[in-house]
């Protein structure tokens, strides 16, 4: 089956262990392309900007979910989630939300 690239971008805050998410994409039966825990990001990604590539099955729908561990989200954090490889093109994004948000 034919399989398209997308790109998962969060600004992090200063606790980035706290932070986890996932991308499961439903084909069928669920397939977890990828899961981050918390505790993966350690103090070095504090307020960092990462970026992940993932490639996903065409056609199938996929859900994001993020999560922060104390439940105050990502303090003047951000995600995005764009179609391709390219980050620098808004009529790419698919999804993007801010920090706020709790467990």
């Amino acid at each position: 089956s034919e399989r398209v690239p997308i790109a998962v971008v969060i600004q992090l805050d200063s606790n980035p262990e706290d932070t986890s998410w996932m991308l499961i994409c439903d084909q069928e039966k669920p397939i977890s392309i990828t899961e981050i825990t918390a505790g993966t990001y350690d103090d070095s990604y504090a307020n960092s900007l990462v970026d992940m590539f993932q490639i996903v099955p065409a056609g199938v729908e996929c859900t994001f979910t993020i999560e922060d561990t104390l439940g105050d989200g990502i303090d003047g954090g951000f995600y995005e989630i764009y179609f391709g490889t390219s980050t620098d093109n808004p009529e790419a994004m698919i999804v993007a939300g801010s920090g706020d948000f709790g467990r």
